[in-house]
């Protein structure tokens, strides 16, 4: 029996999703079956993190705080881009933005949730 073989069967005797570990092992068996490139993994990350943050009912504050704090670090590394002329510092600088993104869209679903539950 392989990995994902044991992984689908471990998955399979978990009560209706009520494990903590059900989310990211499905992600991760989802990730094994797909290839491996980045936009691929970065998708799955984030709807991972979407379903996480809606399932235990974080804070929607919480991921639109870190977005704040990583515009500030995406500002830091474009500033040392642009000085020093660095496409390392470019690429790093477009990742830490798309993450930004991702956590806003996070943020705002939560709280369009939350605002969904009060009515």
């Amino acid at each position: 029996m392989n990995y994902i073989t044991k992984s689908l069967i471990w998955l399979n005797n978990r009560s209706r999703w009520h494990n903590p570990l059900a989310i990211p092992a499905t992600v991760f068996i989802y990730l094994a079956l797909t290839k491996n490139n980045i936009a691929t993994i970065e998708t799955s990350i984030f709807l991972v993190l979407l379903i996480l943050v809606l399932w235990w009912r974080l804070d929607g504050r919480l991921p639109v705080a870190i977005a704040l704090i990583g515009l500030v670090i995406t500002a830091i590394i474009n500033t040392y881009a642009n000085h020093y002329v660095s496409p390392l510092a470019e690429m790093m600088a477009e990742r830490v933005a798309v993450w930004v993104f991702f956590l806003l869209v996070i943020g705002v679903a939560r709280l369009v949730w939350e605002s969904r539950q009060e009515a």
